[in-house]
This record gives C-alpha cells, structure tokens and sequence, in this order.
C-alpha cells in the first residue's frame, strides 16, 4: 500500500512514456557515462544492463549480489547475459545475513538488505574503476506501492533511470523484446525472502526449502508463476490460477480496506498509524456474497483508484494473516471516478487520474484490468455500487 508519496522522492517525468522511451533513456545515459548496474537478474535489470553496455561498454560496469535470497535462476540469467552481450561483470556478497535487524525479518526487511546490498556494491566499484554512478532498474511502476528498499537506494544516492525518464513496466517488456532478450516475458519475482511471513526469521536453508518448493512445483503443474509462503515451519503453496465456473463459497470471509479522499491508509499512513478505519471484515452468505458500505477511494499517484481485498475460508480463520486463500484489488471504473472526483474533497484525485492508466498500473497492467475491474451502477449524487465476482480456491 501506498500513501501518494513515493518512497525514493525521485522525480517522476510523465511526458516519457509511451513510444520514444527507449531513445529518452539512451539520452539519459549520455549525461551519466560511468556508470555502474545493479543487475538483479530480472527484466528490468537485464534490459537496462543490456542498453547501457551496448551504448557505452567502456564506462559500464555491471553488478550482481550473489546471495541465498537471490534464485539460483536469477544469478545464472545474469551469468548467460554477461557472456552474450561481453558485460564486465562483478559479483559482491553484501552479507546481510551477519545483520540480525535483517535476520529477524521486520516490516522493512528490504531496507536492511538493500542498504548491505548498495553499499557492497558501492565499494566493490569505487575499487575496480573509481567514481561511478550506482544505477538501478526500477521504474514508475514501482512507485505506486511500499517499497522500502527506494528508500535505501535514496540513501545510498542510486539513481533510476527507468523512474527519470517515465518508463513503465510494460515499455521496458517492449524494449527487452526489441532486443530479443529471453526475458522480455520473464514474470516479476522478487526475492526469496519475500516468501517468508514478516517476522519469520531468514534463513538460507528456508530460502532454499522455497526455491526448490517453486521450481518443483512449476515444473509438475505447469503453471508459470508459482509462490510458496513461509510461516515458521508452515508452508503455503499460492497458485496464480483460478478454477472458472466455481460455485458459491458460503461462510467465507473477506477483508476489505482502501485509502481515504486524501490517499491516505489507517493503520499506515503518517499520522494515522494508530487508527483504524476504512478497513471491515464480512462473512459470505451461503450464496457467496459480502457487502460493504464505504466511501470512494481518492486517486493516489502511481496507482489507478482501488480497493484491496483478501478472502479467507471462514471468519474464524481470518484473525491470521496465513490463513488467506486469496489477496487481490478490484478497479474502479473509469467514468465512476472521474463523476466522483469532479466532487468537493477530491480535487487532487482529478488530476493523478488524467497522469495513470489501467494499462499503465503496475498491478492491473498486465491486461489493463480486465480480470478486475469492477462493474459500477449509480451516481455520485445516489452514490454507487461496485460489483466483482471474484474466484478463488477455497
């Protein structure tokens, strides 16, 4: 979740984005010529790597944290990469592991590692080719959610250029497939440790039960993406399928929570931390239906208007976070938004609307919301109802 204020403070340049990105990011990498890439083994990464080596390979150095929460996968990617494209390549360990404020997993584990990560990495450079600027693959996309780890490259002072010049993810996916890389069409992955349930330690052996539970089961199933959560020594295995035609589920029970007119999160937000509110929990009738009655969520930058949701077997199993079967967001319709936020309160909502897209938002861009977005009826005036018929395996 987010709060309208983007982690790293880095500045956003809308007019890049759609066609012409790829040229505006070459031009970026004129004004930086030593340059140094956090390579993850991801596509972003991967294409930003690729572009800036083939622009300038004298002056471009590439990096990778070779670690028990990177996949073994991600690692060969970037070692195949290296040897493809001729990259100088240089691998750091940023020992995290010897830090117990990552160890013992907190709500901002990513900042912990990610300051080991770029400070690893920051030595390693400054050593092999002196002043280099620190460069990483995240984009606008990756705005619009809590990202601690933003918060660790601002520190560090890691620039974006993928953020400087608007890029999304989809544009990168198209640039990485103009360069015939393998994987354009990779699917986003994070770390291994995200697996692991906050507060559950980080260990390698658990990091390593996790990657071997994902690849087993991807290749026995089929499916492409594959996520298994830890909680101590409990394993939950989450598919990104869902069963059609399925019937009703009575007696479950579904969290509903979303940002205020302000684009602010009770229980998260600044200043509303130790409040509670715009958030409820209902039970499913026995034909599978939960109501709520709340007001309209504002249009928070990065992000397209949305409410989050997760779904539980029964109202019981919903006082633990593991017990979850499904986590999802439905999207509010456009012309809804648009009569709402024409209303008094939601004057900022205006214009972050007119600068976001379905198909630019980095949780329903994949196919522009068509798996969910909501069906409206009503008015601003009357107010409306949101429908979603939502599957699940329950």
């Amino acid at each position: 979740m987010h709060t309208g204020v983007a982690e790293s403070a880095v500045p956003v340049d809308r007019e890049g984005e759609g066609p012409g990105m790829r040229p505006r990011l070459l031009d970026w990498l004129v004004e930086v010529p030593h340059r140094a890439i956090a390579c993850s083994g991801g596509v972003d990464s991967v294409t930003l790597a690729t572009v800036a080596h083939r622009a300038s390979p004298d002056t471009t150095l590439i990096v990778h944290s070779i670690t028990p929460a990177v996949p073994a996968a991600a690692t060969a990617r970037v070692l195949k990469a290296a040897v493809a494209e001729g990259w100088d390549l240089r691998t750091v360990r940023s020992g995290e592991f010897q830090d117990e404020r990552y160890v013992s997993n907190p709500r901002d584990r990513c900042f912990v590692c990610k300051s080991h990560l770029y400070d690893a990495m920051t030595e390693l450079v400054a050593a092999v080719r002196g002043p280099h600027v620190l460069l990483s693959g995240a984009n606008v996309d990756d705005l619009g959610e809590y990202r601690p780890g933003l918060r660790a490259a601002a520190e560090a002072g890691v620039r974006h250029p993928f953020v400087e010049v608007g890029a999304t993810k989809r544009e990168i996916r198209a640039v990485a497939r103009e360069l015939h890389l393998d994987c354009a069409d990779l699917p986003a992955s994070p770390c291994l440790a995200s697996r692991l349930y906050t507060g559950t330690a980080v260990t390698p052996a658990r990091l390593h039960a996790v990657e071997v539970g994902e690849a087993l089961l991807t290749v026995r199933t089929g499916v492409r993406v594959v996520r298994c959560r830890l909680r101590e020594d409990e394993v939950r295995i989450e598919v990104q399928d869902a069963d059609d035609g399925c019937a009703p589920v009575a007696r479950a029970a579904v969290y509903v929570w979303h940002c205020d007119r302000d684009g602010g999160y009770s229980m998260y937000s600044e200043g509303v931390e130790n409040e509670n509110y715009l958030r409820g929990v209902q039970e499913a009738g026995d034909d599978g239906v939960v109501t709520f009655t709340s007001i309209f969520p504002a249009c928070y930058p990065g992000r397209w208007p949305h409410v989050h949701f997760e779904v539980f077997p029964s109202l019981e199993a919903a006082t633990d976070d593991a017990n979850k079967v499904a986590t999802s967001q439905i999207a509010l319709p456009e012309d809804a938004c648009a009569a709402v936020y024409a209303t008094a309160g939601y004057e900022q909502s205006i214009q972050t609307l007119a600068g976001i897209s379905l198909e630019r938002d980095n949780v329903f861009g994949e196919d522009g919301g068509a798996q969910q977005l909501g069906k409206a009826e009503g008015s601003a005036e009357a107010g409306y109802t949101v429908t979603l018929a939502v599957p699940v395996r329950a």
